[in-house]
């Protein structure tokens, strides 16, 4: 019989197939979990990272859960051998290393670090290699620029020294000797990699489902053959919707890759949501593969292999849980019930007051302040004038200025990018020429800039 992890903003929860239908079984409530990891080498030990709560670790299938990694000292880092960040973004398991019988595991947190442990989480060691690569001066997740992390770890299937991860936002990053010297990006890498795959079929490739088509359309979908030191961008065909994020590969076919794509970010996480699913096989264009699944109003689809049938496939939405069978075009929504969690969605961020400092009073032109109500099961957002007695909701101003601030995150991510690079290029050629059109650039970008702050407090 199957079993569904789910991972929700609030819980984990355990759907088990039985014969007469499903029980679910909720754990892990409040901790956000962000991802879990499956040990190879023992099938009932799992690990979830938590959004704010650390690392989890289960014995018996997620039955029961105790908190590993715990550094008990928050002013230094990686005391007791401990995670010194309780912001735990993602967790992988080796399929080749062990050690006394225990796969390696390792965590990534926020802001950007790299954890490892050889016995089950009991202590970890920091892959400090990271911190001094020439791109983290770089690194910065647009909604929260001040900080980034480690969005993915994927160890190979073929080389046990092998470890590749992606910063969101910022590179992906790769050592091939476990983590004693780490390879920056190299040049027209992928920056925003949402799923960082690997295949046990395929040595030493690597599959990025992307963020930066939403600026450039042509790098939504990467592939590199070498273990990350070069790249090749595969995108045809999903010019409509070039926002990857999630993706799930045949376990039999290497060549055989579904990804979740949305427009842009907004659309497959803010008010205004369409997502849907891509497929592509062998060297063919990306061909949308939706029929039987909510796209409107849908956050974006998570995407899994079945275990028991080779070629068919889940997804999971905030509508439910569909299955694709293996040759089949339509998805089916499963006899899962679903009502007690529609609309909830998986893992998210924590939400922070983005316009802090910025709304204005209408009526006084005071700078307004922030404040939040509600309990555990639901939360309010709002800015308040404590002298005019108003009140505005953060939900509904963000509904309205997000698609211009999505604008501005791709239009500055674009000419950092392409265009910086490319006048560096010539700069010796000629240096007059080359300042006049990056100030002039300046110009524009402060503008608009400008006219989105006036936008906002008027």
């Amino acid at each position: 019989m199957k079993i569904f992890y789910i991972g929700l903003k609030d819980k984990l929860v355990l759907i088990k197939e039985t014969t007469t239908g499903y029980d679910f079984k909720e754990c892990l409530f409040e901790k956000q979990p962000t991802r879990l990891a499956f040990d190879s080498l023992n099938h009932n030990r799992l690990y979830c990272s938590t959004r704010d709560d650390g690392l989890w670790r289960s014995e018996d299938g997620g039955e029961h859960w105790n908190k590993i990694g715990e550094s008990h000292v928050s002013s230094a880092r990686n005391i007791n051998g401990g995670l010194s960040s309780s912001k735990i973004t993602s967790v992988a398991v080796s399929p080749l290393r062990s050690v006394d019988g225990h796969s390696a595991v390792y965590a990534g947190t926020e802001p950007s670090m790299l954890f490892y442990s050889e016995d089950r989480g009991r202590t970890f060691q920091e892959f400090k290699g990271i911190q001094n690569v020439p791109s983290k001066k770089d690194w910065a997740f647009p909604p929260r620029p001040y900080t980034h992390f480690v969005r993915w770890i994927t160890p190979s299937y073929s080389n046990k020294d092998h470890l590749a991860i992606s910063i969101e936002a910022g590179a992906v990053l790769h050592s091939n000797d476990h983590g004693k010297i780490w390879k920056d990006r190299p040049k027209k890498s992928p920056i925003d990699v949402h799923t960082l795959l690997a295949h046990p079929k395929s040595p030493g490739r690597l599959y990025a489902a992307n963020g930066d088509g939403a600026s450039n359309n042509k790098h939504a979908y990467a592939e590199s053959e070498d273990e990350g030191t070069t790249w090749e961008y595969m995108s045809e065909g999903l010019e409509e919707h070039p926002y990857l994020y999630n993706m799930v590969l045949h376990p039999e076919d290497p060549n055989d890759r579904i990804v979740s794509a949305s427009k842009n970010a907004s659309a497959a996480h803010g008010f205004k949501r369409y997502s849907t699913v891509y497929r592509k096989v062998g060297d063919e264009s990306w061909k949308e593969l939706a029929e039987g699944l909510p796209r409107k109003d849908a956050y974006t689809h998570h995407l899994a292999n079945d275990p028991k049938q080779i070629g068919a496939f889940y997804a999971m939405n905030n509508f439910g849980i569909f299955h694709l069978d293996e040759g089949s075009k339509t998805w089916e929504k499963t006899s899962i019930p679903w009502e007690f969690y529609k609309n909830q969605r998986a893992y998210c961020r924590d939400r922070v007051y983005i316009f802090m400092q910025k709304m204005k009073c209408p009526k006084c032109d005071k700078l307004m302040g922030s404040k939040g109500t509600g309990g555990k099961k639901k939360k309010y957002m709002y800015y308040h004038c404590t002298d005019c007695k108003i009140y505005l909701r953060e939900d509904l101003i963000e509904e309205q200025v997000m698609p211009m601030i999505m604008d501005l995150i791709e239009y500055d991510m674009t000419v950092k990018k392409y265009f910086f690079p490319v006048l560096a290029d010539k700069k010796e050629q000629n240096t007059k020429k080359l300042d006049k059109e990056i100030s002039t650039l300046q110009n524009q970008k402060n503008r608009i800039k400008e006219a989105y702050i006036k936008g906002i407090v008027e």
